[in-house]
Protein backbone atom coordinates (compact mmCIF):
# COMPACT_ATOMS: atom_id res chain seq x y z
CA UNK A 1 0.00 0.00 0.00
CA UNK A 2 1.47 3.21 -1.13
CA UNK A 3 1.87 6.12 1.29
CA UNK A 4 -0.58 9.20 1.63
CA UNK A 5 1.65 12.26 0.92
CA UNK A 6 0.32 15.73 1.27
CA UNK A 7 2.45 16.83 -2.17
CA UNK A 8 -0.17 14.37 -4.26
CA UNK A 9 -3.69 15.42 -2.86
CA UNK A 10 -6.75 14.91 -4.62
CA UNK A 11 -10.56 15.93 -3.86
CA UNK A 12 -11.80 12.08 -2.54
CA UNK A 13 -8.82 12.71 0.31
CA UNK A 14 -9.95 16.42 0.88
CA UNK A 15 -13.51 14.95 1.73
CA UNK A 16 -11.99 11.79 3.19
CA UNK A 17 -10.52 13.71 5.46
CA UNK A 18 -13.71 15.91 6.93
CA UNK A 19 -15.81 12.75 6.86
CA UNK A 20 -13.10 11.49 9.23
CA UNK A 21 -13.54 14.60 11.47
CA UNK A 22 -17.07 14.73 11.56
CA UNK A 23 -17.15 10.61 12.38
CA UNK A 24 -14.72 11.44 15.19
CA UNK A 25 -16.24 13.92 16.60
CA UNK A 26 -19.87 12.44 16.56
CA UNK A 27 -18.56 9.39 18.28
CA UNK A 28 -17.61 11.44 21.32
CA UNK A 29 -20.55 12.82 21.39
CA UNK A 30 -22.40 9.85 21.44
CA UNK A 31 -20.51 8.47 23.87
CA UNK A 32 -20.26 11.51 25.85
CA UNK A 33 -24.56 11.23 25.57
CA UNK A 34 -24.17 7.83 26.93
CA UNK A 35 -23.04 8.44 30.07
CA UNK A 36 -24.44 11.50 30.85
CA UNK A 37 -27.31 13.56 31.71
CA UNK A 38 -29.19 16.62 30.69
CA UNK A 39 -27.87 16.43 26.72
CA UNK A 40 -24.53 15.87 28.27
CA UNK A 41 -24.48 18.66 31.11
CA UNK A 42 -23.47 15.95 33.70
CA UNK A 43 -21.92 12.68 34.64
CA UNK A 44 -24.07 9.74 35.71
CA UNK A 45 -21.55 7.43 36.71
CA UNK A 46 -23.94 4.75 36.90
CA UNK A 47 -24.02 4.73 33.34
CA UNK A 48 -20.39 3.95 32.86
CA UNK A 49 -19.62 -0.08 33.51
CA UNK A 50 -17.57 -0.57 36.31
CA UNK A 51 -15.61 -3.46 34.73
CA UNK A 52 -14.52 -0.55 31.45
CA UNK A 53 -13.01 1.87 34.28
CA UNK A 54 -11.38 -0.41 36.14
CA UNK A 55 -9.68 -2.08 32.89
CA UNK A 56 -8.08 1.65 31.60
CA UNK A 57 -7.32 2.68 36.00
CA UNK A 58 -4.97 -0.82 35.68
CA UNK A 59 -3.33 0.06 32.81
CA UNK A 60 -3.25 4.06 33.46
CA UNK A 61 -3.26 4.45 36.96
CA UNK A 62 -4.42 7.93 38.04
CA UNK A 63 -6.37 7.79 41.34
CA UNK A 64 -6.82 11.57 41.54
CA UNK A 65 -9.08 11.32 37.95
CA UNK A 66 -10.88 7.87 38.89
CA UNK A 67 -12.11 9.23 42.02
CA UNK A 68 -13.53 12.27 39.97
CA UNK A 69 -14.81 10.30 37.45
CA UNK A 70 -16.70 7.60 39.88
CA UNK A 71 -18.24 10.56 41.93
CA UNK A 72 -19.31 12.51 38.99
CA UNK A 73 -16.92 15.60 39.13
CA UNK A 74 -18.67 18.26 36.33
CA UNK A 75 -15.08 18.84 35.42
CA UNK A 76 -14.20 15.57 34.11
CA UNK A 77 -16.69 16.53 32.12
CA UNK A 78 -16.50 19.89 31.06
CA UNK A 79 -12.72 19.03 30.12
CA UNK A 80 -14.18 16.28 27.86
CA UNK A 81 -16.78 18.49 26.28
CA UNK A 82 -14.10 21.39 25.94
CA UNK A 83 -11.43 18.79 24.20
CA UNK A 84 -14.05 17.28 21.88
CA UNK A 85 -15.03 20.75 20.19
CA UNK A 86 -11.35 22.48 20.30
CA UNK A 87 -10.15 19.26 18.39
CA UNK A 88 -13.30 19.08 16.26
CA UNK A 89 -12.02 22.96 15.23
CA UNK A 90 -8.29 22.06 14.88
CA UNK A 91 -8.52 19.16 12.54
CA UNK A 92 -10.60 21.05 10.29
CA UNK A 93 -8.25 24.30 10.38
CA UNK A 94 -5.64 22.08 10.04
CA UNK A 95 -6.90 20.44 6.55
CA UNK A 96 -8.30 23.80 5.18
CA UNK A 97 -4.61 25.10 5.96
CA UNK A 98 -3.06 22.10 4.62
CA UNK A 99 -5.26 22.47 1.31
CA UNK A 100 -4.48 26.14 0.96
CA UNK A 101 -0.90 26.12 1.24
CA UNK A 102 -0.80 23.07 -1.44
CA UNK A 103 -2.97 24.73 -3.85
CA UNK A 104 -0.31 27.85 -3.02
CA UNK A 105 2.66 25.57 -3.57
CA UNK A 106 2.06 22.06 -4.14
CA UNK A 107 5.99 21.13 -2.88
CA UNK A 108 5.35 22.93 0.44
CA UNK A 109 6.65 20.59 3.04
CA UNK A 110 9.79 19.89 0.78
CA UNK A 111 10.92 23.51 0.44
CA UNK A 112 13.06 25.45 2.81
CA UNK A 113 11.84 28.68 2.53
CA UNK A 114 8.21 29.36 4.90
CA UNK A 115 5.50 29.05 2.80
CA UNK A 116 2.36 31.99 4.29
CA UNK A 117 -1.43 30.38 4.70
CA UNK A 118 -2.64 32.89 1.51
CA UNK A 119 -5.94 32.19 1.67
CA UNK A 120 -7.01 36.06 0.41
CA UNK A 121 -5.23 35.12 -2.87
CA UNK A 122 -7.90 35.84 -5.49
CA UNK A 123 -7.98 32.16 -7.60
CA UNK A 124 -9.51 30.53 -4.32
CA UNK A 125 -12.76 32.98 -5.21
CA UNK A 126 -13.98 33.78 -1.67
CA UNK A 127 -16.20 36.10 -1.13
CA UNK A 128 -15.92 39.69 1.09
CA UNK A 129 -17.72 37.89 3.94
CA UNK A 130 -16.21 34.18 3.20
CA UNK A 131 -12.85 35.85 4.05
CA UNK A 132 -14.01 37.78 7.13
CA UNK A 133 -15.22 34.06 8.18
CA UNK A 134 -11.87 32.88 7.43
CA UNK A 135 -10.61 35.99 9.45
CA UNK A 136 -12.02 35.03 12.06
CA UNK A 137 -11.72 31.25 12.17
CA UNK A 138 -8.11 32.06 12.03
CA UNK A 139 -8.32 34.52 14.71
CA UNK A 140 -9.58 31.62 17.28
CA UNK A 141 -6.81 29.39 15.90
CA UNK A 142 -4.55 31.92 16.94
CA UNK A 143 -6.34 32.13 19.80
CA UNK A 144 -6.30 29.06 21.15
CA UNK A 145 -2.35 28.02 20.12
CA UNK A 146 -1.05 30.71 21.72
CA UNK A 147 -3.25 32.80 24.36
CA UNK A 148 -5.50 29.83 26.20
CA UNK A 149 -8.42 30.45 24.35
CA UNK A 150 -8.92 34.45 25.12
CA UNK A 151 -9.27 37.43 22.94
CA UNK A 152 -5.81 38.45 22.35
CA UNK A 153 -4.46 42.61 21.00
CA UNK A 154 -1.88 41.64 18.18
CA UNK A 155 -4.99 41.37 15.64
CA UNK A 156 -8.73 42.90 16.13
CA UNK A 157 -11.61 41.15 15.56
CA UNK A 158 -14.96 42.30 15.16
CA UNK A 159 -17.53 39.63 13.34
CA UNK A 160 -21.19 38.04 13.48
CA UNK A 161 -20.54 34.25 12.99
CA UNK A 162 -24.15 32.01 13.09
CA UNK A 163 -25.63 34.73 15.50
CA UNK A 164 -22.48 34.84 17.65
CA UNK A 165 -20.65 38.06 17.77
CA UNK A 166 -17.24 37.67 18.56
CA UNK A 167 -15.30 41.46 19.31
CA UNK A 168 -11.94 41.95 20.82
CA UNK A 169 -11.95 45.33 21.38
CA UNK A 170 -12.60 45.39 25.44
CA UNK A 171 -12.11 42.15 25.51
CA UNK A 172 -8.28 41.15 25.70
CA UNK A 173 -7.51 38.43 28.00
CA UNK A 174 -11.17 36.96 28.23
CA UNK A 175 -11.79 33.50 27.53
CA UNK A 176 -13.54 32.83 24.24
CA UNK A 177 -16.89 31.15 24.19
CA UNK A 178 -17.96 28.94 21.15
CA UNK A 179 -21.18 26.95 21.42
CA UNK A 180 -20.90 23.73 20.07
CA UNK A 181 -23.18 24.33 17.62
CA UNK A 182 -20.75 27.07 16.07
CA UNK A 183 -18.25 25.19 16.52
CA UNK A 184 -19.67 22.01 14.60
CA UNK A 185 -20.86 24.98 11.58
CA UNK A 186 -16.96 26.60 11.72
CA UNK A 187 -16.19 23.17 10.41
CA UNK A 188 -19.00 22.61 7.75
CA UNK A 189 -17.45 25.80 6.88
CA UNK A 190 -14.16 25.16 6.54
CA UNK A 191 -14.88 22.10 4.44
CA UNK A 192 -16.65 24.27 2.19
CA UNK A 193 -14.31 26.40 1.82
CA UNK A 194 -11.62 24.09 1.06
CA UNK A 195 -13.58 22.42 -1.69
CA UNK A 196 -13.94 25.63 -3.22
CA UNK A 197 -10.44 26.87 -3.09
CA UNK A 198 -10.06 23.32 -4.29
CA UNK A 199 -12.28 23.95 -7.70
CA UNK A 200 -11.45 27.21 -8.16
CA UNK A 201 -7.35 26.90 -7.91
CA UNK A 202 -6.42 27.35 -11.43
CA UNK A 203 -3.61 24.75 -10.27
CA UNK A 204 -3.23 21.56 -8.08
Amino acid sequence: MELEKVTDLDEPMVLGYFESIRCTYLTKLVFLTSFSNDAGKSIEPSKIPEAAISEVENLLPDPVFYKALRRGNEEVLLNFREDMDTNLFFSSWNVFEQIIKSLTKGNYTQDSNLISLDYKNNKFQFGKREKKDIDLFYYLRNAIAHHNGAYFASKSIDHRYKGKDFKSEGHHGEKIEVPMMVTWEISKDLERYSLKAWNNASTR
